[in-house]
């Protein structure tokens, strides 16, 4: 199959190997939780993948993304806008695992660029890799953040004066709620665990302002992804950009 740029074997026991256009091993992979997609394959480590760094990628259909929010804002992008799919998918089942081959979209990314190495991922790590509880008081303070996963509720916060201010939306109704004066949370960084890989990670925990007990959180994990969770379920990716209906 031309312009191959990587080759996951995906066994049945749901974990699996990717592997680079050279047939070298990159990381190892296990299969991971989505709600959109057909499927979502989480990496043991951030990798460069098509000049993005991911520590998960989604499969629907004919098409890799390489995060949910990419393939939830193709199913809301206008007619003229592009697809933020970065290849198309091949599936070869063979014995106990499926072979998913992973062809370039356009001719501009080449060979060298999906290569994975550590100085390309220190070069391409995200802002918000956090290295301490300072830094990631330091950088909050006046960012504005969305939590938009298909078929859930979605969430903006905004932080502000030490405080954060929450909003909400169903987004068929195409307008944020909240934002009062019972929407306002103050918060604590601390350093924290995942709940399902005990990953180390920063979080951010929200608690009313006369109260003790977290109400959700983010979580700022290896190599800069966010997650979002509230009265503790999972809410989904997080962005740190703000979002408008108009």
């Amino acid at each position: 199959m031309p312009n191959v740029a990587y080759t996951l074997l995906y066994y049945n026991d749901e974990y699996g190997t990717l592997f680079d256009t050279k047939g070298k091993r990159i990381c190892g992979a296990v299969k991971g939780v989505t709600l959109v997609g057909d499927l979502c394959v989480k990496f043991s480590k951030p990798i460069s993948m098509y000049g993005i760094t991911t520590k998960e990628i989604v499969i629907l259909g004919d098409n890799l993304y390489t995060s949910s929010n990419d393939l939830i804002d193709d199913r809301y992008k206008r007619n003229d806008e592009a697809s933020k799919s970065k290849a198309y998918v091949k599936r070869t089942e063979e014995n106990d695992a499926t072979i998913y081959s992973f062809t370039k979209l356009s001719s501009n990314n080449t060979a060298d660029d999906t290569q994975s190495s550590d100085s390309q991922l220190q070069n391409s790590k995200s802002n918000w890799d956090i290295s301490s509880i300072e830094e990631l008081q330091r950088k909050i303070e006046g960012t504005v953040w969305t939590c938009r996963p298909t078929g859930k509720m979605w969430y903006r916060l905004v932080f502000s004066s030490s405080m954060m201010t929450l909003y909400y939306a169903e987004p068929q109704h195409g307008r944020w709620l909240g934002g009062a004066e019972d929407d306002k949370w103050r918060y604590k960084v601390i350093k924290s665990y995942t709940s399902d890989t005990g990953e180390k990670c920063f979080s951010i925990q929200f608690k009313k302002p006369d109260g003790d007990m977290s109400f959700g959180a983010l979580f700022f994990l290896n190599g800069g992804d966010v997650e979002f969770s509230w009265l503790r379920e999972y809410g989904g990716r997080a962005e740190c950009k703000d979002f408008n209906w108009e």
